[in-house]
């Protein structure tokens, strides 16, 4: 009788289960099927372009649609839409000219289709502020809006604060307008990584991302130098003195690495003042998170690849070997 009893109640949970489970698909199906049913009649009027970074996503959609256009917008209908679609984001600015649905809207973002006139810069890992002015340098004539001597005053004392990205412009950008969203787009990124950025991590992220060219490495060498500074030595990276006197590695001179100034790490102690790059996210992170080694040297061998050394013997060692 118990044990009959006791499957009874199994049965009945069992069958209580399934109910909730159904009840909870269904509601599902109902309000996906609303979202898709809405998005093929709801329309949105848009009065300004609406910009899509590279690297966006459909919260970076949503937030733009509500903050600059008014327009709130549910992040799961856009995300089921994007699903059931296979639709993408492709990079630009685009010109909504009358009243569209949303499904069509991400539809054209999906195809690149309706941009806007524009042109583009796209700003490399490591750029310094110089190197961005010389590109902005070749399309300047073409933005009759944009003064690239204004954009030099706002951002001279940005260094780091760039974020490389691919820029769209057109003929109503600005300086204001570009420095705004460069330095939003620092923002963005930061704002995903765990730890906070300091002044000073910024300059060791912009060092690593000049010194190294992987992630894996670029960790090494931010616990390096660090360790460096920790134990009183200089940190004798050719970067920032690339970076002061505007030449590349392998054209700096003995006198260039004697003649004392304050981006010479050979032969100043600890960091140099201000950034020397606009380093991306990998590199900061890189500089927040450094990976724990043993290592007090380091070089880069003629196919770019990183050879570290415990110490200095070490480092001579592989000096020899590569040929450096």
């Amino acid at each position: 009788m118990i044990d009959s009893l006791l499957r009874l109640k199994l049965m009945y949970r069992y069958h209580h289960a399934l109910i909730v489970i159904a009840i909870v698909f269904l509601i599902g199906f109902i309000f996906i099927s609303l979202n898709i049913y809405t998005s093929h009649i709801k329309t949105y009027t848009f009065e300004e372009v609406i910009i899509i970074d590279s690297g966006a996503v459909a919260a970076d959609i949503v937030s733009d649609l509500a903050t600059t256009h008014n327009h709130q917008i549910d992040f799961y209908e856009v995300r089921v839409l994007q699903t059931l679609y296979k639709l993408e984001l492709t990079a630009g600015r685009y010109e909504i000219t009358k009243p569209i649905t949303l499904l069509n809207l991400l539809r054209i973002f999906d195809s690149g289709s309706n941009q806007a006139d524009q042109l583009s810069t796209t700003v490399p890992e490591g750029f310094s502020n110089q190197k961005i002015y010389q590109a902005l340098d070749e399309i300047d004539e073409d933005l009759p809006r944009f003064d690239l001597e204004v954009f030099k005053d706002l951002t001279q004392d940005s260094e780091g604060y760039l974020f490389p990205d691919t820029y769209f412009l057109d003929s109503s950008t600005t300086a204001d307008d570009l420095y705004q969203r460069m330095r939003s787009r620092f923002d963005e990124k930061i704002a995903t990584l765990e730890n906070e950025v300091s002044y000073e991590d910024l300059i060791l992220a912009s060092i690593v991302e000049r010194e190294v060219p992987t992630s894996e490495d670029r960790a090494l060498v931010a616990d390096l130098l660090l360790r460096r500074i920790e134990i009183g030595m200089r940190l004798q990276v050719d970067a920032s003195l690339d970076y002061y006197l505007d030449k590349a590695s392998d054209e700096l001179t003995v006198t260039d690495l004697e003649t004392d100034n304050p981006y010479n790490t050979y032969t100043r102690y600890g960091l140099p003042p201000t950034p020397i790059a606009n380093p991306g996210l990998e590199s900061i992170r890189a500089a927040i998170n450094p990976e724990p080694n043993t290592y007090l040297f380091y070089l880069s061998d003629n196919d770019g690849i990183t050879r570290f050394a415990e110490d200095f013997d070490g480092h001579v060692a592989n000096r020899r070997l590569y040929g450096i």
